[in-house]
């Protein structure tokens, strides 16, 4: 995303918080957006001093202090579970609610086949005045803007390229 201040631009991922979470994705992405030919050397080793190393009566200490406290949480762990399977249950038996598709659903497209070690990179310019009337014109997020344009994007590759636009989403 263009037009932020000081000549900045942002980078605008979607990736589920199972898979990596905020501070492993962005050291990622200064890896993968990496224009240099080279790698970056390694960061030096930490030099640590040693560890006290605990010896069996500190080690079951610490295991029975561990099982206790995970024996403490299960009842909230099972209240949420409950919770959890109730809603689902409730929203399956309910057709006004979208409920998400169902897994290995996903319409054929180039993208879900196996993956490679070759990837390729593009860059979009998009102005964020322009997201940002988009986005007041139809009363949504400017994530939402950006989610939509991304969709066509995806649209109009699979047109150029000849390939079936599927009739039901695409599912991530």
């Amino acid at each position: 995303i263009e037009g932020l201040k000081q000549d900045r631009i942002g980078i605008v991922t979607k990736v589920h918080h199972a898979a990596i979470d905020g501070s492993s994705g962005s050291e990622l992405m200064v890896h993968l957006f990496d224009l240099q030919p080279e790698a970056a050397d390694p960061p030096p080793k930490e030099e640590r001093d040693p560890e006290h190393i605990p010896n069996d009566l500190e080690l079951l200490g610490h295991a029975a202090a561990s099982r206790a406290r995970k024996l403490a949480q299960l009842p909230k762990l099972v209240g949420q579970t409950v919770g959890a399977v109730s809603r689902v249950v409730e929203g399956r038996r309910d057709p006004t609610r979208a409920v998400g598709a169902a897994p290995l659903t996903a319409p054929r497209t180039p993208w879900n086949g196996t993956l490679s070690p070759m990837r390729s990179v593009g860059f979009a310019r998009v102005d964020l005045e322009e997201v940002k009337e988009v986005k007041d014109a139809f009363g949504c997020t400017v994530n939402d803007v950006v989610l939509g344009l991304c969709a066509g994007t995806l649209r109009q590759y699979l047109v150029a390229k000849d390939e079936p636009v599927p009739d039901t989403p695409l599912v991530a």
